[in-house]
């Protein structure tokens, strides 16, 4: 019994030594350690003074603000870089800046193009030549460029003078425009909101319409579009009658953002005529996003001058899906002429990009 009694309190004081010997182990260890603490706690210090200091003041944004309203002229597009500053200047020059602005694909279609930016950041879309005025204000730079507009028409801006209609096995069955009807959709998981003015296409099923609208694309940017939805009915086409058409059609299409981002669609056809002519039967597919493309319409070479670029004529713009559900296309396009611009490159996802 008492040999037991003796191992069993040798174990308990080996066990306790142990503990002695590892907590002052550890209280070696943090001595050691203690600067690297101190270190990483400067570091954060810093960051965070750094990350502050990097802020514009509220008078910088109203400044520059300013500055753009009294130089401001109509049709001129406003931009915010990055994209996450769009509240803040939506906040002051909200007023300036129509649904088509805010929504635009390129800077073809405008006379006068103003940036308002911080940290060095750029709109993908601002032409990448040096701008004609630049001032800052603080933290915050603001720069305008006076482009040459070589858009001759608008067929998004348009929809209104187009017809729209239903084909299948060689028959038209029509939509009815009209107007004052009462908004419908928008909103999470609620779709592209259907505008008061639209066509309204009971051929293609209750509620159907058409109509110029604005959705959240694959990168959720706005996009000012017409939403043309496929039917397993036959083609949905747009029409228009006696336009202008320029050199080429330049024509930008996507999905609306909850349609599109599982990546799981059928693919979807844009087929484009020219006086009842094909002339390009375009693709988009689930993760293009907010996709371009050039169609010529004439025979001439791209960006000369002739007689024929001032012709008028007829455009019809098909919209066909092999399998139509949850394809929500929506497009924008115009007629253009004259020397083509650089198209502006594709829509960061998540990024900023620096001029």
């Amino acid at each position: 019994m008492l040999a037991r009694v003796r191992a069993t309190g040798d174990r308990r004081g080996a066990g306790v030594r142990g503990r002695r010997w590892t907590l002052a182990s550890l209280g070696r260890r943090s001595r050691r350690a203690w600067p690297l603490v101190l270190v990483v706690a400067v570091v954060e210090v810093g960051a965070a003074a750094w990350q502050a200091a990097r802020v514009p003041a509220a008078a910088d944004w109203e400044r520059a603000a300013s500055w753009v309203r009294s130089e401001h002229r109509a049709g001129d597009a406003i931009v915010a870089a990055p994209a996450w500053t769009d509240p803040l200047v939506r906040e002051r020059l909200g007023d300036l800046i129509p649904i088509s602005v805010a929504g635009m694909s390129d800077a073809d279609g405008v006379a006068r193009w103003w940036e308002v930016s911080i940290r060095g950041a750029a709109d993908y879309r601002s032409p990448r030549t040096p701008p004609e005025a630049e001032r800052r204000f603080g933290r915050v730079r603001v720069r305008r460029w006076t482009l040459a507009p070589n858009v001759v028409y608008d067929l998004t801006a348009n929809i209104a003078d187009a017809r729209a209609l239903l084909r299948t096995r060689g028959t038209e069955q029509p939509c009815r425009w009209v107007t004052g009807v009462r908004p419908m959709g928008g909103g999470l998981g609620r779709g592209p909101m259907a505008p008061p003015s639209r066509f309204a296409c009971p051929a293609l099923g209750s509620g159907a319409w058409i109509g110029r609208t604005v959705i959240e694309d694959l990168a959720l940017e706005p996009r000012t579009c017409v939403l043309q939805r496929p039917s397993a009915r036959g083609a949905v086409r747009v029409v228009y009658d006696d336009v202008p058409l320029g050199e080429r059609l330049v024509v930008y299409a996507g999905l609306y953002s909850e349609d599109e981002r599982m990546r799981d669609g059928a693919p979807v056809h844009v087929v484009v005529r020219v006086d009842g002519r094909v002339r390009a039967d375009l693709v988009h597919r689930d993760g293009d996003g907010w996709a371009r493309w050039v169609v010529p319409t004439d025979d001439g070479p791209s960006g000369a001058t002739t007689e024929a670029h001032g012709r008028r004529g007829q455009i019809a713009i098909d919209v066909l899906s092999p399998n139509p559900e949850r394809r929500s296309l929506c497009w924008a396009a115009t007629v253009r002429s004259g020397p083509p611009r650089e198209p502006p490159p594709p829509e960061p996802q998540g990024s900023e990009v620096r001029r």
